[in-house]
């Protein structure tokens, strides 16, 4: 349990070495200087050394992180919490991320904030230093806004109250929520796994809060984390004996981020299998749903004819690396799918397994940040070789920066990066390494 601590100080090293490797580089790096957050956005040589800094940390702190998964025994979860802390404050320290989705967080509060309408395209900064900020950083241009009104509404209330500590307060504040967010997202994963034996609940905890890609991508700022809090608080409530409202708060939770609804369905048909308040669940889950709508139908009218996003080559992805046959790559998935599917039919709970690996392979780009979602199903179904690969694709996903915080690589070094983040599926052609826990 001491080699635990090599997790946090993999992070404190690399972020160390990324602030000399700035101060010593001479030419400029190729973004705007005055940008308040900076992101690393085709940065070419520098871009490498700074994602290759990232990538050898999350490598060290894998080690460590899978030695406990393949354990019999687990840190005690005060213990993983306080590690977990540690991680994200040296995370919190590098000087650059590699996604640029905070300023869009930041744009819709301080959007909605001003009067304008989040749902609404964005080109125009109205003298504002946040939206102007955000245009920059977006190419002019902000992406609509796919996330439900309850986000937007907590993104304006974030910019809002710090607002009078000045614009980089106003994107920090996002990365300090989604960090605050993964040791509560351990915690409820310890209480959501109610009945399974004590070390495997705090297993559970540590493959969550000690994930060095979630790590990374929670202090990053993405709102994965807290859709995930919400949701692990949905499942905690419902296996402790409190269905309906644990139903209707996964259900509900699609006003923050749409693919809840997805999870929330999920988290009825598992009640069923299991012949556990499936009643109760599904009420809670109908009364959610409406409740939901409620709030999102204006939304569905006011954007469904304006959503139009830019077009992105697949990146990292098993499209990517089947690039000659992407049709090849969508029937796989789907099989994947069905399979998982006919393995629940049969009893078996690592179906939700597969059905998340088809999922996944499904992504066209699958950014780090959604390996978030794959860490909790992993759960459901520990010892198979199906949770094994999830857990290793969590990690793998940190290769996606590579064409972002480089430079767009050609057919060839794309299908080698795709190759690298899908390596965990070799898993499947063999019996397991090891049991996951």
């Amino acid at each position: 349990m001491r080699r635990l601590w090599v997790i946090p100080i993999a992070f404190a090293v690399a972020t160390v070495a990324a602030r000399i490797a700035l101060h010593l580089a001479h030419a400029t790096p190729p973004s705007d200087p005055t940008q308040p957050l900076v992101v690393v956005t085709a940065w070419h040589a520098l871009g490498a050394l700074l994602l290759g800094l990232v990538v050898a940390a999350v490598g060290v702190a894998a080690i460590p992180y899978v030695a406990v998964l393949r354990s019999t025994s687990a840190p005690r979860l005060a213990r993983t919490l306080g590690l977990c802390v540690l991680a994200l404050a040296a995370v919190l320290l590098f000087p650059a991320i590699f996604s640029s989705d905070v300023y869009a967080y930041a744009a819709y509060g301080e959007a909605t904030r001003i009067g304008l309408d989040a749902y609404a395209p964005i080109a125009n900064g109205h003298g504002d230093p946040l939206l102007i900020g955000a245009l920059r950083q977006w190419g002019g241009v902000l992406p609509l806004c796919v996330y439900g009104p309850a986000f937007v509404r907590f993104a304006q209330a974030l910019v809002t109250l710090s607002a009078p500590f000045g614009t980089l307060a106003q994107l920090d504040v996002f990365r300090i929520a989604s960090s605050t967010a993964l040791p509560i997202c351990a915690a409820l994963l310890y209480a959501a796994l109610r009945g399974a034996p004590t070390e495997e609940r705090l297993r559970g905890a540590f493959s969550l809060a000690l994930n060095p890609v979630a790590l990374w991508t929670c202090a990053e700022g993405h709102n994965d984390a807290l859709a995930v809090l919400a949701l692990l608080a949905a499942i905690a409530l419902v296996r402790r004996g409190v269905p309906f409202f644990g139903a209707f708060l996964a259900a509900a939770a699609a006003l923050f981020k749409i693919p809840c609804a997805v999870v929330a369905a999920a988290i009825a048909v598992d009640a069923t299998l299991a012949r556990r308040s499936a009643f109760r669940v599904w009420i809670g889950l109908g009364a959610g749903s409406l409740f939901a709508a409620a709030f999102l139908a204006p939304w569905f009218h006011a954007s469904f004819g304006m959503l139009s996003h830019g077009i992105y080559e697949p990146q990292a992805s098993l499209q990517g690396l089947l690039f000659f046959a992407p049709w090849l790559a969508i029937a796989i998935a789907l099989a994947v799918v069905a399979y998982g599917a006919f393995m629940l039919a049969r009893g078996d709970r690592a179906g939700w397994c597969g059905i998340a690996l088809g999922g996944w392979l499904l992504l066209p780009s699958p950014y780090p940040w959604y390996g978030l979602w794959l860490v909790p199903i992993a759960r459901l179904a520990p010892k198979s070789r199906a949770a094994a690969i999830l857990i290793g694709l969590s990690l793998t996903a940190i290769v996606r920066y590579v064409p972002d915080a480089v430079a767009t690589p050609n057919v060839v070094a794309a299908a080698a990066i795709a190759a690298v983040a899908l390596s965990p599926l070799l898993l499947s052609l063999r019996r397991p390494w090891l049991p996951i826990s």
